[in-house]
């Protein structure tokens, strides 16, 4: 069977996590997909480790030994896949077995859509599930967009061709996905399965950084784009963003900061957790 689907992992010192991230790939309950190993100059095992995975006919790794950001990578993984489409994962997460097979079931049945996500489970850095979260409204408009992501981002599987008219800009830091939805929301066709078929790493990790990184990054967002949404808006976007950041600061310093990220879940209950537990483990074994 040839090929339908590019899995693309950028890589950068994930050593931790990266084995469980490919082994799901290689688990899933079809075999017509591609993985391209993209390393962006990792100083850990994580190369050590790709390289295992290099024997399956099936992975591709690409290591040129620089570090470049996640948004080239994503558009160096678009440009080498050679598959109608490219489905996006993240390094340190956990693939549903039956993930891809279902986002390509739909596309297939729904040509028109450009790129569908899902729903996400919560996991921590021991693999237990914890919460699920994710809407099934697409916004409709760029303002929508700019109040709720339109994706859960290493949930996204779509059409190649789609990705390669549409790049990452490398503009923002670690807003890459946000910027992207913002750009192509009233151009495209998108959808989310109502399905956690991704096992989302954000428990028991430390966040603090990446988070006010994330905010300092909308903010620019928000002032480069005040011709667009206006002032009233940007000051309003602006101001809960300071919000946000002043409320994240003072739950850290008190030791309080996984009450945050576990708010943002809808907890899970017991007989689920074991549910999922099963097929993380399930998923991840050699």
């Amino acid at each position: 069977m040839s090929c339908l689907v590019t899995v693309g992992i950028a890589f950068f010192n994930a050593e931790k996590y990266l084995d469980y991230a490919i082994l799901s790939v290689i688990n899933q309950s079809v075999d017509n997909w591609k993985l391209i190993l993209m390393n962006d100059g990792s100083t850990d095992r994580s190369l050590e480790i790709a390289k295992q995975y290099t024997s399956c006919s099936n992975v591709i790794l690409i290591d040129d030994s620089k570090q470049k950001g996640l948004s080239i990578r994503l558009n160096q993984i678009a440009d080498l896949a050679d598959t109608p489409y490219l489905a996006r994962m993240d390094a340190d997460d956990i693939m549903h077995p039956k993930r891809l097979e279902k986002q390509l079931i739909f596309l297939h049945e729904n040509p028109e859509i450009d790129l569908v996500g899902t729903k996400i489970i919560s996991i921590d850095n021991q693999n237990i599930p914890y919460g699920i979260r994710g809407s099934l409204e697409i916004p409709k408009s760029r303002k929508e967009a700019l109040k709720r992501s339109v994706f859960n981002h290493p949930t996204v599987l779509g059409k190649t061709r789609w990705f390669l008219e549409n790049r990452y800009r490398d503009d923002y830091w670690r807003l890459e996905d946000y910027d992207l939805w913002y750009r192509t929301v009233e151009s495209s066709n998108f959808a989310v399965l109502d399905e956690s078929l991704l096992y989302y790493r954000e428990v028991n990790i430390p966040y603090l950084r990446k988070y006010l990184q994330s905010s300092r990054s909308m903010r620019r967002f928000f002032r480069e784009k005040r011709e667009a949404i206006g002032s009233k808006l940007m000051i309003r976007m602006i101001f809960v963003s300071l919000i946000k950041d002043t409320i994240y600061l003072l739950f850290n310093i008190f030791g309080r900061e996984q009450y945050l990220v576990k708010r943002r879940s809808e907890c899970l209950p017991a007989s689920e957790i074991e549910e999922h537990l099963s097929i993380i483990n399930s998923v991840v074994k050699r």
